[in-house]
């Protein structure tokens, strides 16, 4: 799983790219997501097109693959398919699972073993703190059949908004960690203007890449990212009429861009 450590990679890799459920939004309504079309330098790398049933989304179709998203009776996403090849058997897919109050408890990954058969190779957990703030993400991986810790990240908050995490990568010899601190704007966050549960569903977020939460978790926008010597901008760009999100701009580079289907 990439950290923040690559965010600078954003721009060379095909597909790129609070709680993640609050039920308010203050944003313009009447407005969807409809292509998000993903940079590396000034040439296009990769592009989303979605598919609506109603207001959730259902499905993506990049260049060389499709997802396909499942909610539950509280329109929250349960499963999300990854197909290449196959358009019924999935490459991959995700189950969702959530606490009472409609957080994000766990992630599972199984993947297509061929015949029909799946294995369950990766586990997200989440847990919080007793105020009900976001305290750890531990990824594991499950394809021994035991639950191998590879990574834990660590949040830090100043009121709503993630202003550290501490990642400790468990994956080598001895575990190694490394701190990635946010600055933010004072503007409620953009991202919610697309969809509540984008963090599950936009390509951007590098299957759940928890370095890359606090873009869709925090109440603010995120305008810069520190890790050790690097510092990396961020500016998120609007259309000038209906306010939402349009462009993404890493270290003045464009990364993605979004277009929409407006009712007005």
């Amino acid at each position: 799983m990439r950290t923040l450590r690559s965010l600078g990679l954003l721009l060379t890799v095909a597909i790129l790219f609070i709680s993640c459920f609050k039920s308010e939004n203050p944003y313009p309504s009447g407005c969807k997501v409809v292509k998000a079309t993903y940079y590396n330098g000034s040439a296009i790398a990769d592009s989303s097109v979605y598919t609506y049933s109603g207001d959730k989304v259902i499905g993506l179709k990049t260049d060389g693959a499709n997802y396909r998203f499942l909610y539950d009776t509280l329109n929250l996403i349960v499963r999300r398919d990854f197909y290449t090849v196959d358009s019924v058997k999935a490459d991959k897919y995700d189950t969702i699972t959530y606490n009472a109050n409609k957080t994000l408890k766990r992630i599972d990954t199984y993947i297509n073993l061929g015949s029909g058969a799946y294995l369950l190779s990766n586990r997200i957990d989440f847990v919080y703190t007793a105020s009900g703030k976001l305290f750890t993400i531990t990824t594991y991986n499950m394809s021994t059949g035991a639950a191998l810790k590879e990574h834990n990240y660590r949040y830090i908050f100043d009121y709503n908004n993630i202003i550290a995490v501490n990642h400790t990568d468990f994956t080598g010899t001895t575990p190694t960690s490394e701190v990635f601190t946010y600055s933010h704007d004072n503007t409620s966050n953009y991202f919610t203007r697309q969809n509540n549960q984008v963090f599950l569903i936009d390509p951007f977020f590098n299957d759940f890449d928890p370095t890359l939460l606090p873009f869709t978790w925090n109440a603010n926008n995120i305008t810069n990212i520190s890790n050790g010597n690097n510092s990396t901008m961020v500016v998120l760009d609007l259309d000038a009429y209906h306010k939402n999100l349009m462009d993404v701009k890493i270290t003045g580079l464009l990364g993605v861009h979004y277009e929409y289907q407006c009712q007005n």
